[in-house]
C-alpha cells in the first residue's frame, strides 16, 4: 500500500496560473494523494477555477478564507486538515512534473533518516512554458545543514516531508521568508534535509510575487532570520552588518575589515557544525566565499577597499573549482 501524500496549495489571485498548477498535480504518476487548496481571499476567478477541479476529482478539496491572511496562515490551515503520512508544498503559480511526488515519496521511504526532501527545479518564463536551468543547488544533508544558514536550500514550494515535521514546526505569520524560517527551524530541531538531483519542479518569479513587489522587505526578513538562528548556534550577539555581507545581501557599503569578519563568521559556522569534509561541502565553501567577495567589491566603500578585497578574492580562488566558478561569475 502506497502512503497517502497531502499536497498543500495556498492560492491568492492566481487565476492566470492556477489551472496549470492543479493540472500538473492531477497528472502525477503517484496517485495516492489528497490535494488541499486554501484560497486566501482571492478577488479574481481563482476560486471558480479551483471548484471546477473539485467537481471532477474527489482527491481535491478547497478551504476558503474571507480575508487575506497570508501564506503562512494558509499553509498551516492546510496542514491542520491533512491526513497524509507525508506533506508536500506546492505554490499556485508553479508546476510539478509528472514524477515529482513519486520520486520524493520513494526517496523518503528508502531513506528513513531523512525528514524533508526537495528536488532540482527550473525557472519558468512568465510568457511561456520554456524551461530554463536554475542556479545549482546542493544535495547532501551535510551541506544543507550548513548552507541553509545563509540561503534558502529549496526552490519555491518543492519540498515534501514527514507530516510530523510540519505539525511540530508550523509556518510563522509575519515572515516574508516563511519557508526560510521553517527550514532553519527544522535544522535546529535536528531534522535532516536532502535534495534530489532531478528537475521535477518548475517555479515562477512573476511580477506580482512578494519577491518582486517587496524585494527590500524580503531581503531584510531573510537577514533577520539568518541572524536569529546564527546567534542561536554561536550563542552570542552578532553584528547585523556582518550577517548581511555573509548572506550576500548588504544594505550599505562594505570595507575590507567587514569583509574579512564575514569570512571569519562563515568559517566559524562550519567549525561549529563539525561538518564532514566532502567534495560537495568544499565546492560550496569556495563558491560562497567567491560570492561574498564579488558582492563586497560591488559594495566597497573606497577604491582601496575594492582592491584589497579583489586581491584576497583572487588568493582564495586559486584552485580548479574556484577559477571555473569565478570565470562564470
Amino acid at each position: 500500500m502506497t502512503p497517502l501524500v497531502s499536497i498543500i496549495i495556498p492560492c491568492y489571485n492566481t487565476e492566470k496560473f492556477i489551472s496549470k498548477a492543479l493540472t500538473s498535480i492531477q497528472n502525477q504518476s503517484y496517485q495516492n494523494i489528497e490535494v488541499i487548496i486554501i484560497d486566501d481571499g482571492s478577488t479574481d476567478n481563482s476560486v471558480i477555477i479551483c471548484e471546477n477541479f473539485i467537481q471532477t476529482d474527489k482527491r481535491f478539496s478547497l478551504l476558503k478564507s474571507k480575508n487575506n491572511k497570508g501564506v503562512a496562515y494558509s499553509l498551516n490551515k492546510g496542514i491542520e486538515n491533512s491526513r497524509g503520512k507525508y506533506i508536500a508544498r506546492m505554490d499556485a503559480d508553479d508546476i510539478s512534473y509528472p514524477d515529482r511526488i513519486k520520486v520524493q515519496t520513494q526517496f523518503l521511504e528508502k531513506n528513513e533518516d531523512i525528514d524533508i526532501v526537495g528536488v532540482n527545479a527550473y525557472l519558468l518564463k512568465t510568457s511561456n512554458e520554456n524551461k530554463i536551468n536554475s542556479n545549482p543547488i546542493y544535495f547532501e544533508t551535510n551541506t544543507l545543514n550548513f548552507c541553509t544558514y545563509f540561503s534558502q536550500p529549496f526552490f519555491g514550494g518543492c519540498i515534501l516531508g514527514k507530516s510530523k515535521v510540519f505539525t511540530q514546526i508550523k509556518f510563522k505569520s509575519g515572515y516574508v521568508s516563511e519557508d526560510f524560517e521553517f527550514v532553519l527551524n527544522a535544522i535546529h530541531l535536528k531534522y535532516k534535509l536532502a535534495n534530489i538531483n532531478e528537475g521535477l519542479y518548475g517555479y515562477r518569479t512573476n511580477l506580482s510575487s512578494i519577491s518582486n513587489t517587496n524585494n527590500s522587505g524580503q531581503i531584510d526578513s531573510h537577514n533577520k532570520t539568518s541572524q536569529y538562528f546564527l546567534e542561536k548556534l554561536h550563542q552570542k550577539k552578532l553584528d547585523k552588518k556582518i550577517i548581511e555581507i555573509v548572506n550576500n545581501r548588504p544594505s550599505s557599503l562594505t570595507d575590507f575589515r567587514e569583509y574579512k569578519k564575514a569570512l571569519e563568521l562563515f568559517s566559524s559556522t562550519a567549525y561549529k557544525l563539525n561538518l564532514k569534509r566532502t567534495r560537495e561541502i568544499r565546492i560550496y565553501q569556495i563558491r560562497q566565499k567567491i560570492d561574498i567577495g564579488i558582492q563586497s567589491i560591488k559594495q566597497s566603500k573606497s577604491l582601496n577597499d575594492k582592491l584589497c578585497i579583489l586581491c584576497h578574492l583572487i588568493s582564495i580562488s586559486l584552485n580548479v573549482t574556484g577559477i571555473i566558478y569565478l570565470l562564470r561569475k
